[in-house]
């Protein structure tokens, strides 16, 4: 696909085909390859905004100064180059130049799982700024101004340049010109790391405020709100939901649809907000539009290796089998994303209708491919679902009859579960 979009846009591109197991192309290659000037200025012009805009929402202050840092700088430079070369419109990106990045990005995601995909994103996007910086120091063109250098550049974090964003918007953005907006900046910049000066700022913010309520004051539309605390599990910042929930702030509060801080932090990759909120009373037990709270939370785990936060809701009381009308139960989540190894290492908590449990993996799998490195747990499952009662093969050209608990009763089976 990559050649076939490189060759249509860019015809002085040369990739190579890249099979399904080969190593992503080298974000740098874009603008090393052979290609034309034209386009080097296009992917850089794009590369500089993708890494702008996904720098601003890294959680970590140092990391997220430092990518939109390279971004400024690569702006500054190409605002200069001369009429000759490709510029987009203001304020517009080249569709055809972000939709070659997005692929080689998609490669290099798919390469690589174990890395948090929005810091893969971040550190290819940085490669790619380098080349250009490489490219157009090479050529002699647009250097940046003495006071944009290294040992004399704009302090970005103190102009607001590297102020965390949550989809292109800051804490003004959502808070508006208050004095929440103040601090939910805070709580995200390097001084939300520091407990001891979050605690004086969160206490004099309460002390002006009115009181407790003020931080828990929601902005934002009814069925996707915002709070102080759901800012600091924006940027997965465990030290300030301490230091807010420590000053009172309800760590159930609901921002829409049922969803609350838990909830959001269960969606993170690192558990280290979750545990947090758990510790000081949030409630494991929940759901938004889309999912129970437990399946964000096992959903995070399957996406990044591991199931902290999965265990730790587990811990906390959540229930596997939780059902809520229109959402998927979390056994339908764990087959959907084919978590075979997973379910048959934790079958210890398949409480539930295991003859339903079955006939929704017998359903799901002949429609969907099981790959043959997952057949072994795939079997697995089920010969733990045999064990347990079950008589095999499921059939799905009967009509389930339903005990008193409202499970399914298998026809012709002496050991039904």
């Amino acid at each position: 696909m990559m050649i076939g979009l490189a060759a249509m846009f860019f015809p002085g591109l040369s990739t190579p085909a890249r099979a399904q197991d080969d190593a992503p192309l080298p974000m740098a290659s874009l603008v090393t390859g052979a290609v034309s000037d034209d386009a080097r200025t296009l992917f850089c012009h794009t590369g500089a905004a993708a890494l702008d805009e996904q720098g601003s929402t890294l959680p970590d202050p140092a990391q997220r100064a430092a990518a939109v840092d390279t971004a400024w700088r690569m702006r500054q430079r190409l605002s200069r180059l001369p009429a000759r070369f490709a510029h987009p419109a203001p304020g517009t990106i080249d569709k055809d130049a972000a939709r070659i990045i997005n692929q080689v990005l998609a490669d290099h995601v798919r390469a690589e799982p174990a890395i948090e995909p929005h810091v893969l994103i971040v550190r290819e996007l940085g490669e790619l700024g380098k080349a250009c910086a490489g490219w157009l120091d090479h050529r002699r063109l647009a250097p940046l101004a003495p006071a944009e250098r290294d040992d004399h550049a704009p302090d970005i974090v103190r102009l607001g340049y590297a102020e965390f964003r949550l989809s292109g918007r800051r804490a003004a953005d959502i808070f508006g010109s208050t004095p929440a907006a103040v601090l939910a900046r805070t709580l995200c910049a390097p001084a939300g790391h520091d407990a001891a000066t979050l605690s004086r700022e969160i206490a004099a913010f309460v002390a002006a405020n009115g009181g407790k309520a003020a931080l828990d004051r929601k902005v934002g539309p009814d069925d996707h709100g915002q709070s102080l605390l759901g800012w600091s599990v924006a940027c997965a910042n465990p030290v300030a939901a301490s230091a807010l929930l420590d000053a009172g702030a309800d760590a159930n509060l609901d921002l829409g649809h049922g969803d609350t801080a838990v909830g959001r932090a269960a969606a993170l990759r690192d558990p280290a907000v979750l545990v947090t909120l758990l510790a000081h009373g949030g409630k494991a037990e929940g759901h938004d539009a889309r999912h129970t709270f437990l399946e964000n939370a096992w959903l995070a785990g399957h996406a990044g290796g591991h199931y902290a936060g999965f265990d730790a809701m587990i811990a906390a009381g959540a229930d596997p089998d939780h059902l809520v009308a229109g959402i998927p139960a979390l056994w339908d989540v764990v087959i959907a994303e084919q978590g075979w190894h997973w379910l048959a290492e934790h079958w210890s908590l398949v409480k539930d209708d295991k003859v339903a449990l079955a006939l929704r993996i017998e359903q799901f799998s002949e429609n969907t491919l099981v790959p043959p490195d997952m057949i072994p747990d795939y079997r697995a499952v089920f010969a733990r679902l045999k064990t347990d009662g079950v008589c095999l093969p499921i059939r799905l050209d009967v009509e389930y009859k339903t005990d008193a608990k409202g499970h399914l009763i298998q026809p012709d089976c002496p050991t039904h579960p």
